[in-house]
This record gives C-alpha cells, structure tokens and sequence, in this order.
C-alpha cells in the first residue's frame, strides 16, 4: 500500500487494503510511505493489528 495515493484515514486504509487483509491467510501488508500517516498509528496497532 503506498500512502501517497491514500488519505490517512482508517476508512480509506480499509478501503484500500478491502477484504483482503482479513481473509487471505500469511498476507503481508507492506505501508510505504509511512510518514505521511503517522496519524494511523494508533488505529494501526490497536484497532486493524491488535
């Protein structure tokens, strides 16, 4: 996923990544460009990865 196509908002993570991320089994979501949503961060580790 490349953040500099995406807002930095939870709804558009989901949308960007869909099902995929919830229903493919050994699935590596790789973030590039991080440090344009450190926002995400919390929501990342504590909402999408618990």
């Amino acid at each position: 996923m490349d953040l500099r196509t995406s807002a930095a908002t939870p709804q558009a993570f989901e949308a960007e990544i869909g099902e995929r991320a919830f229903t493919t089994e050994g699935l590596v979501l790789v973030i590039d460009t991080f440090e344009r949503a450190q926002a995400l961060e919390f929501w990342l580790r504590n909402r999408l990865i618990p």
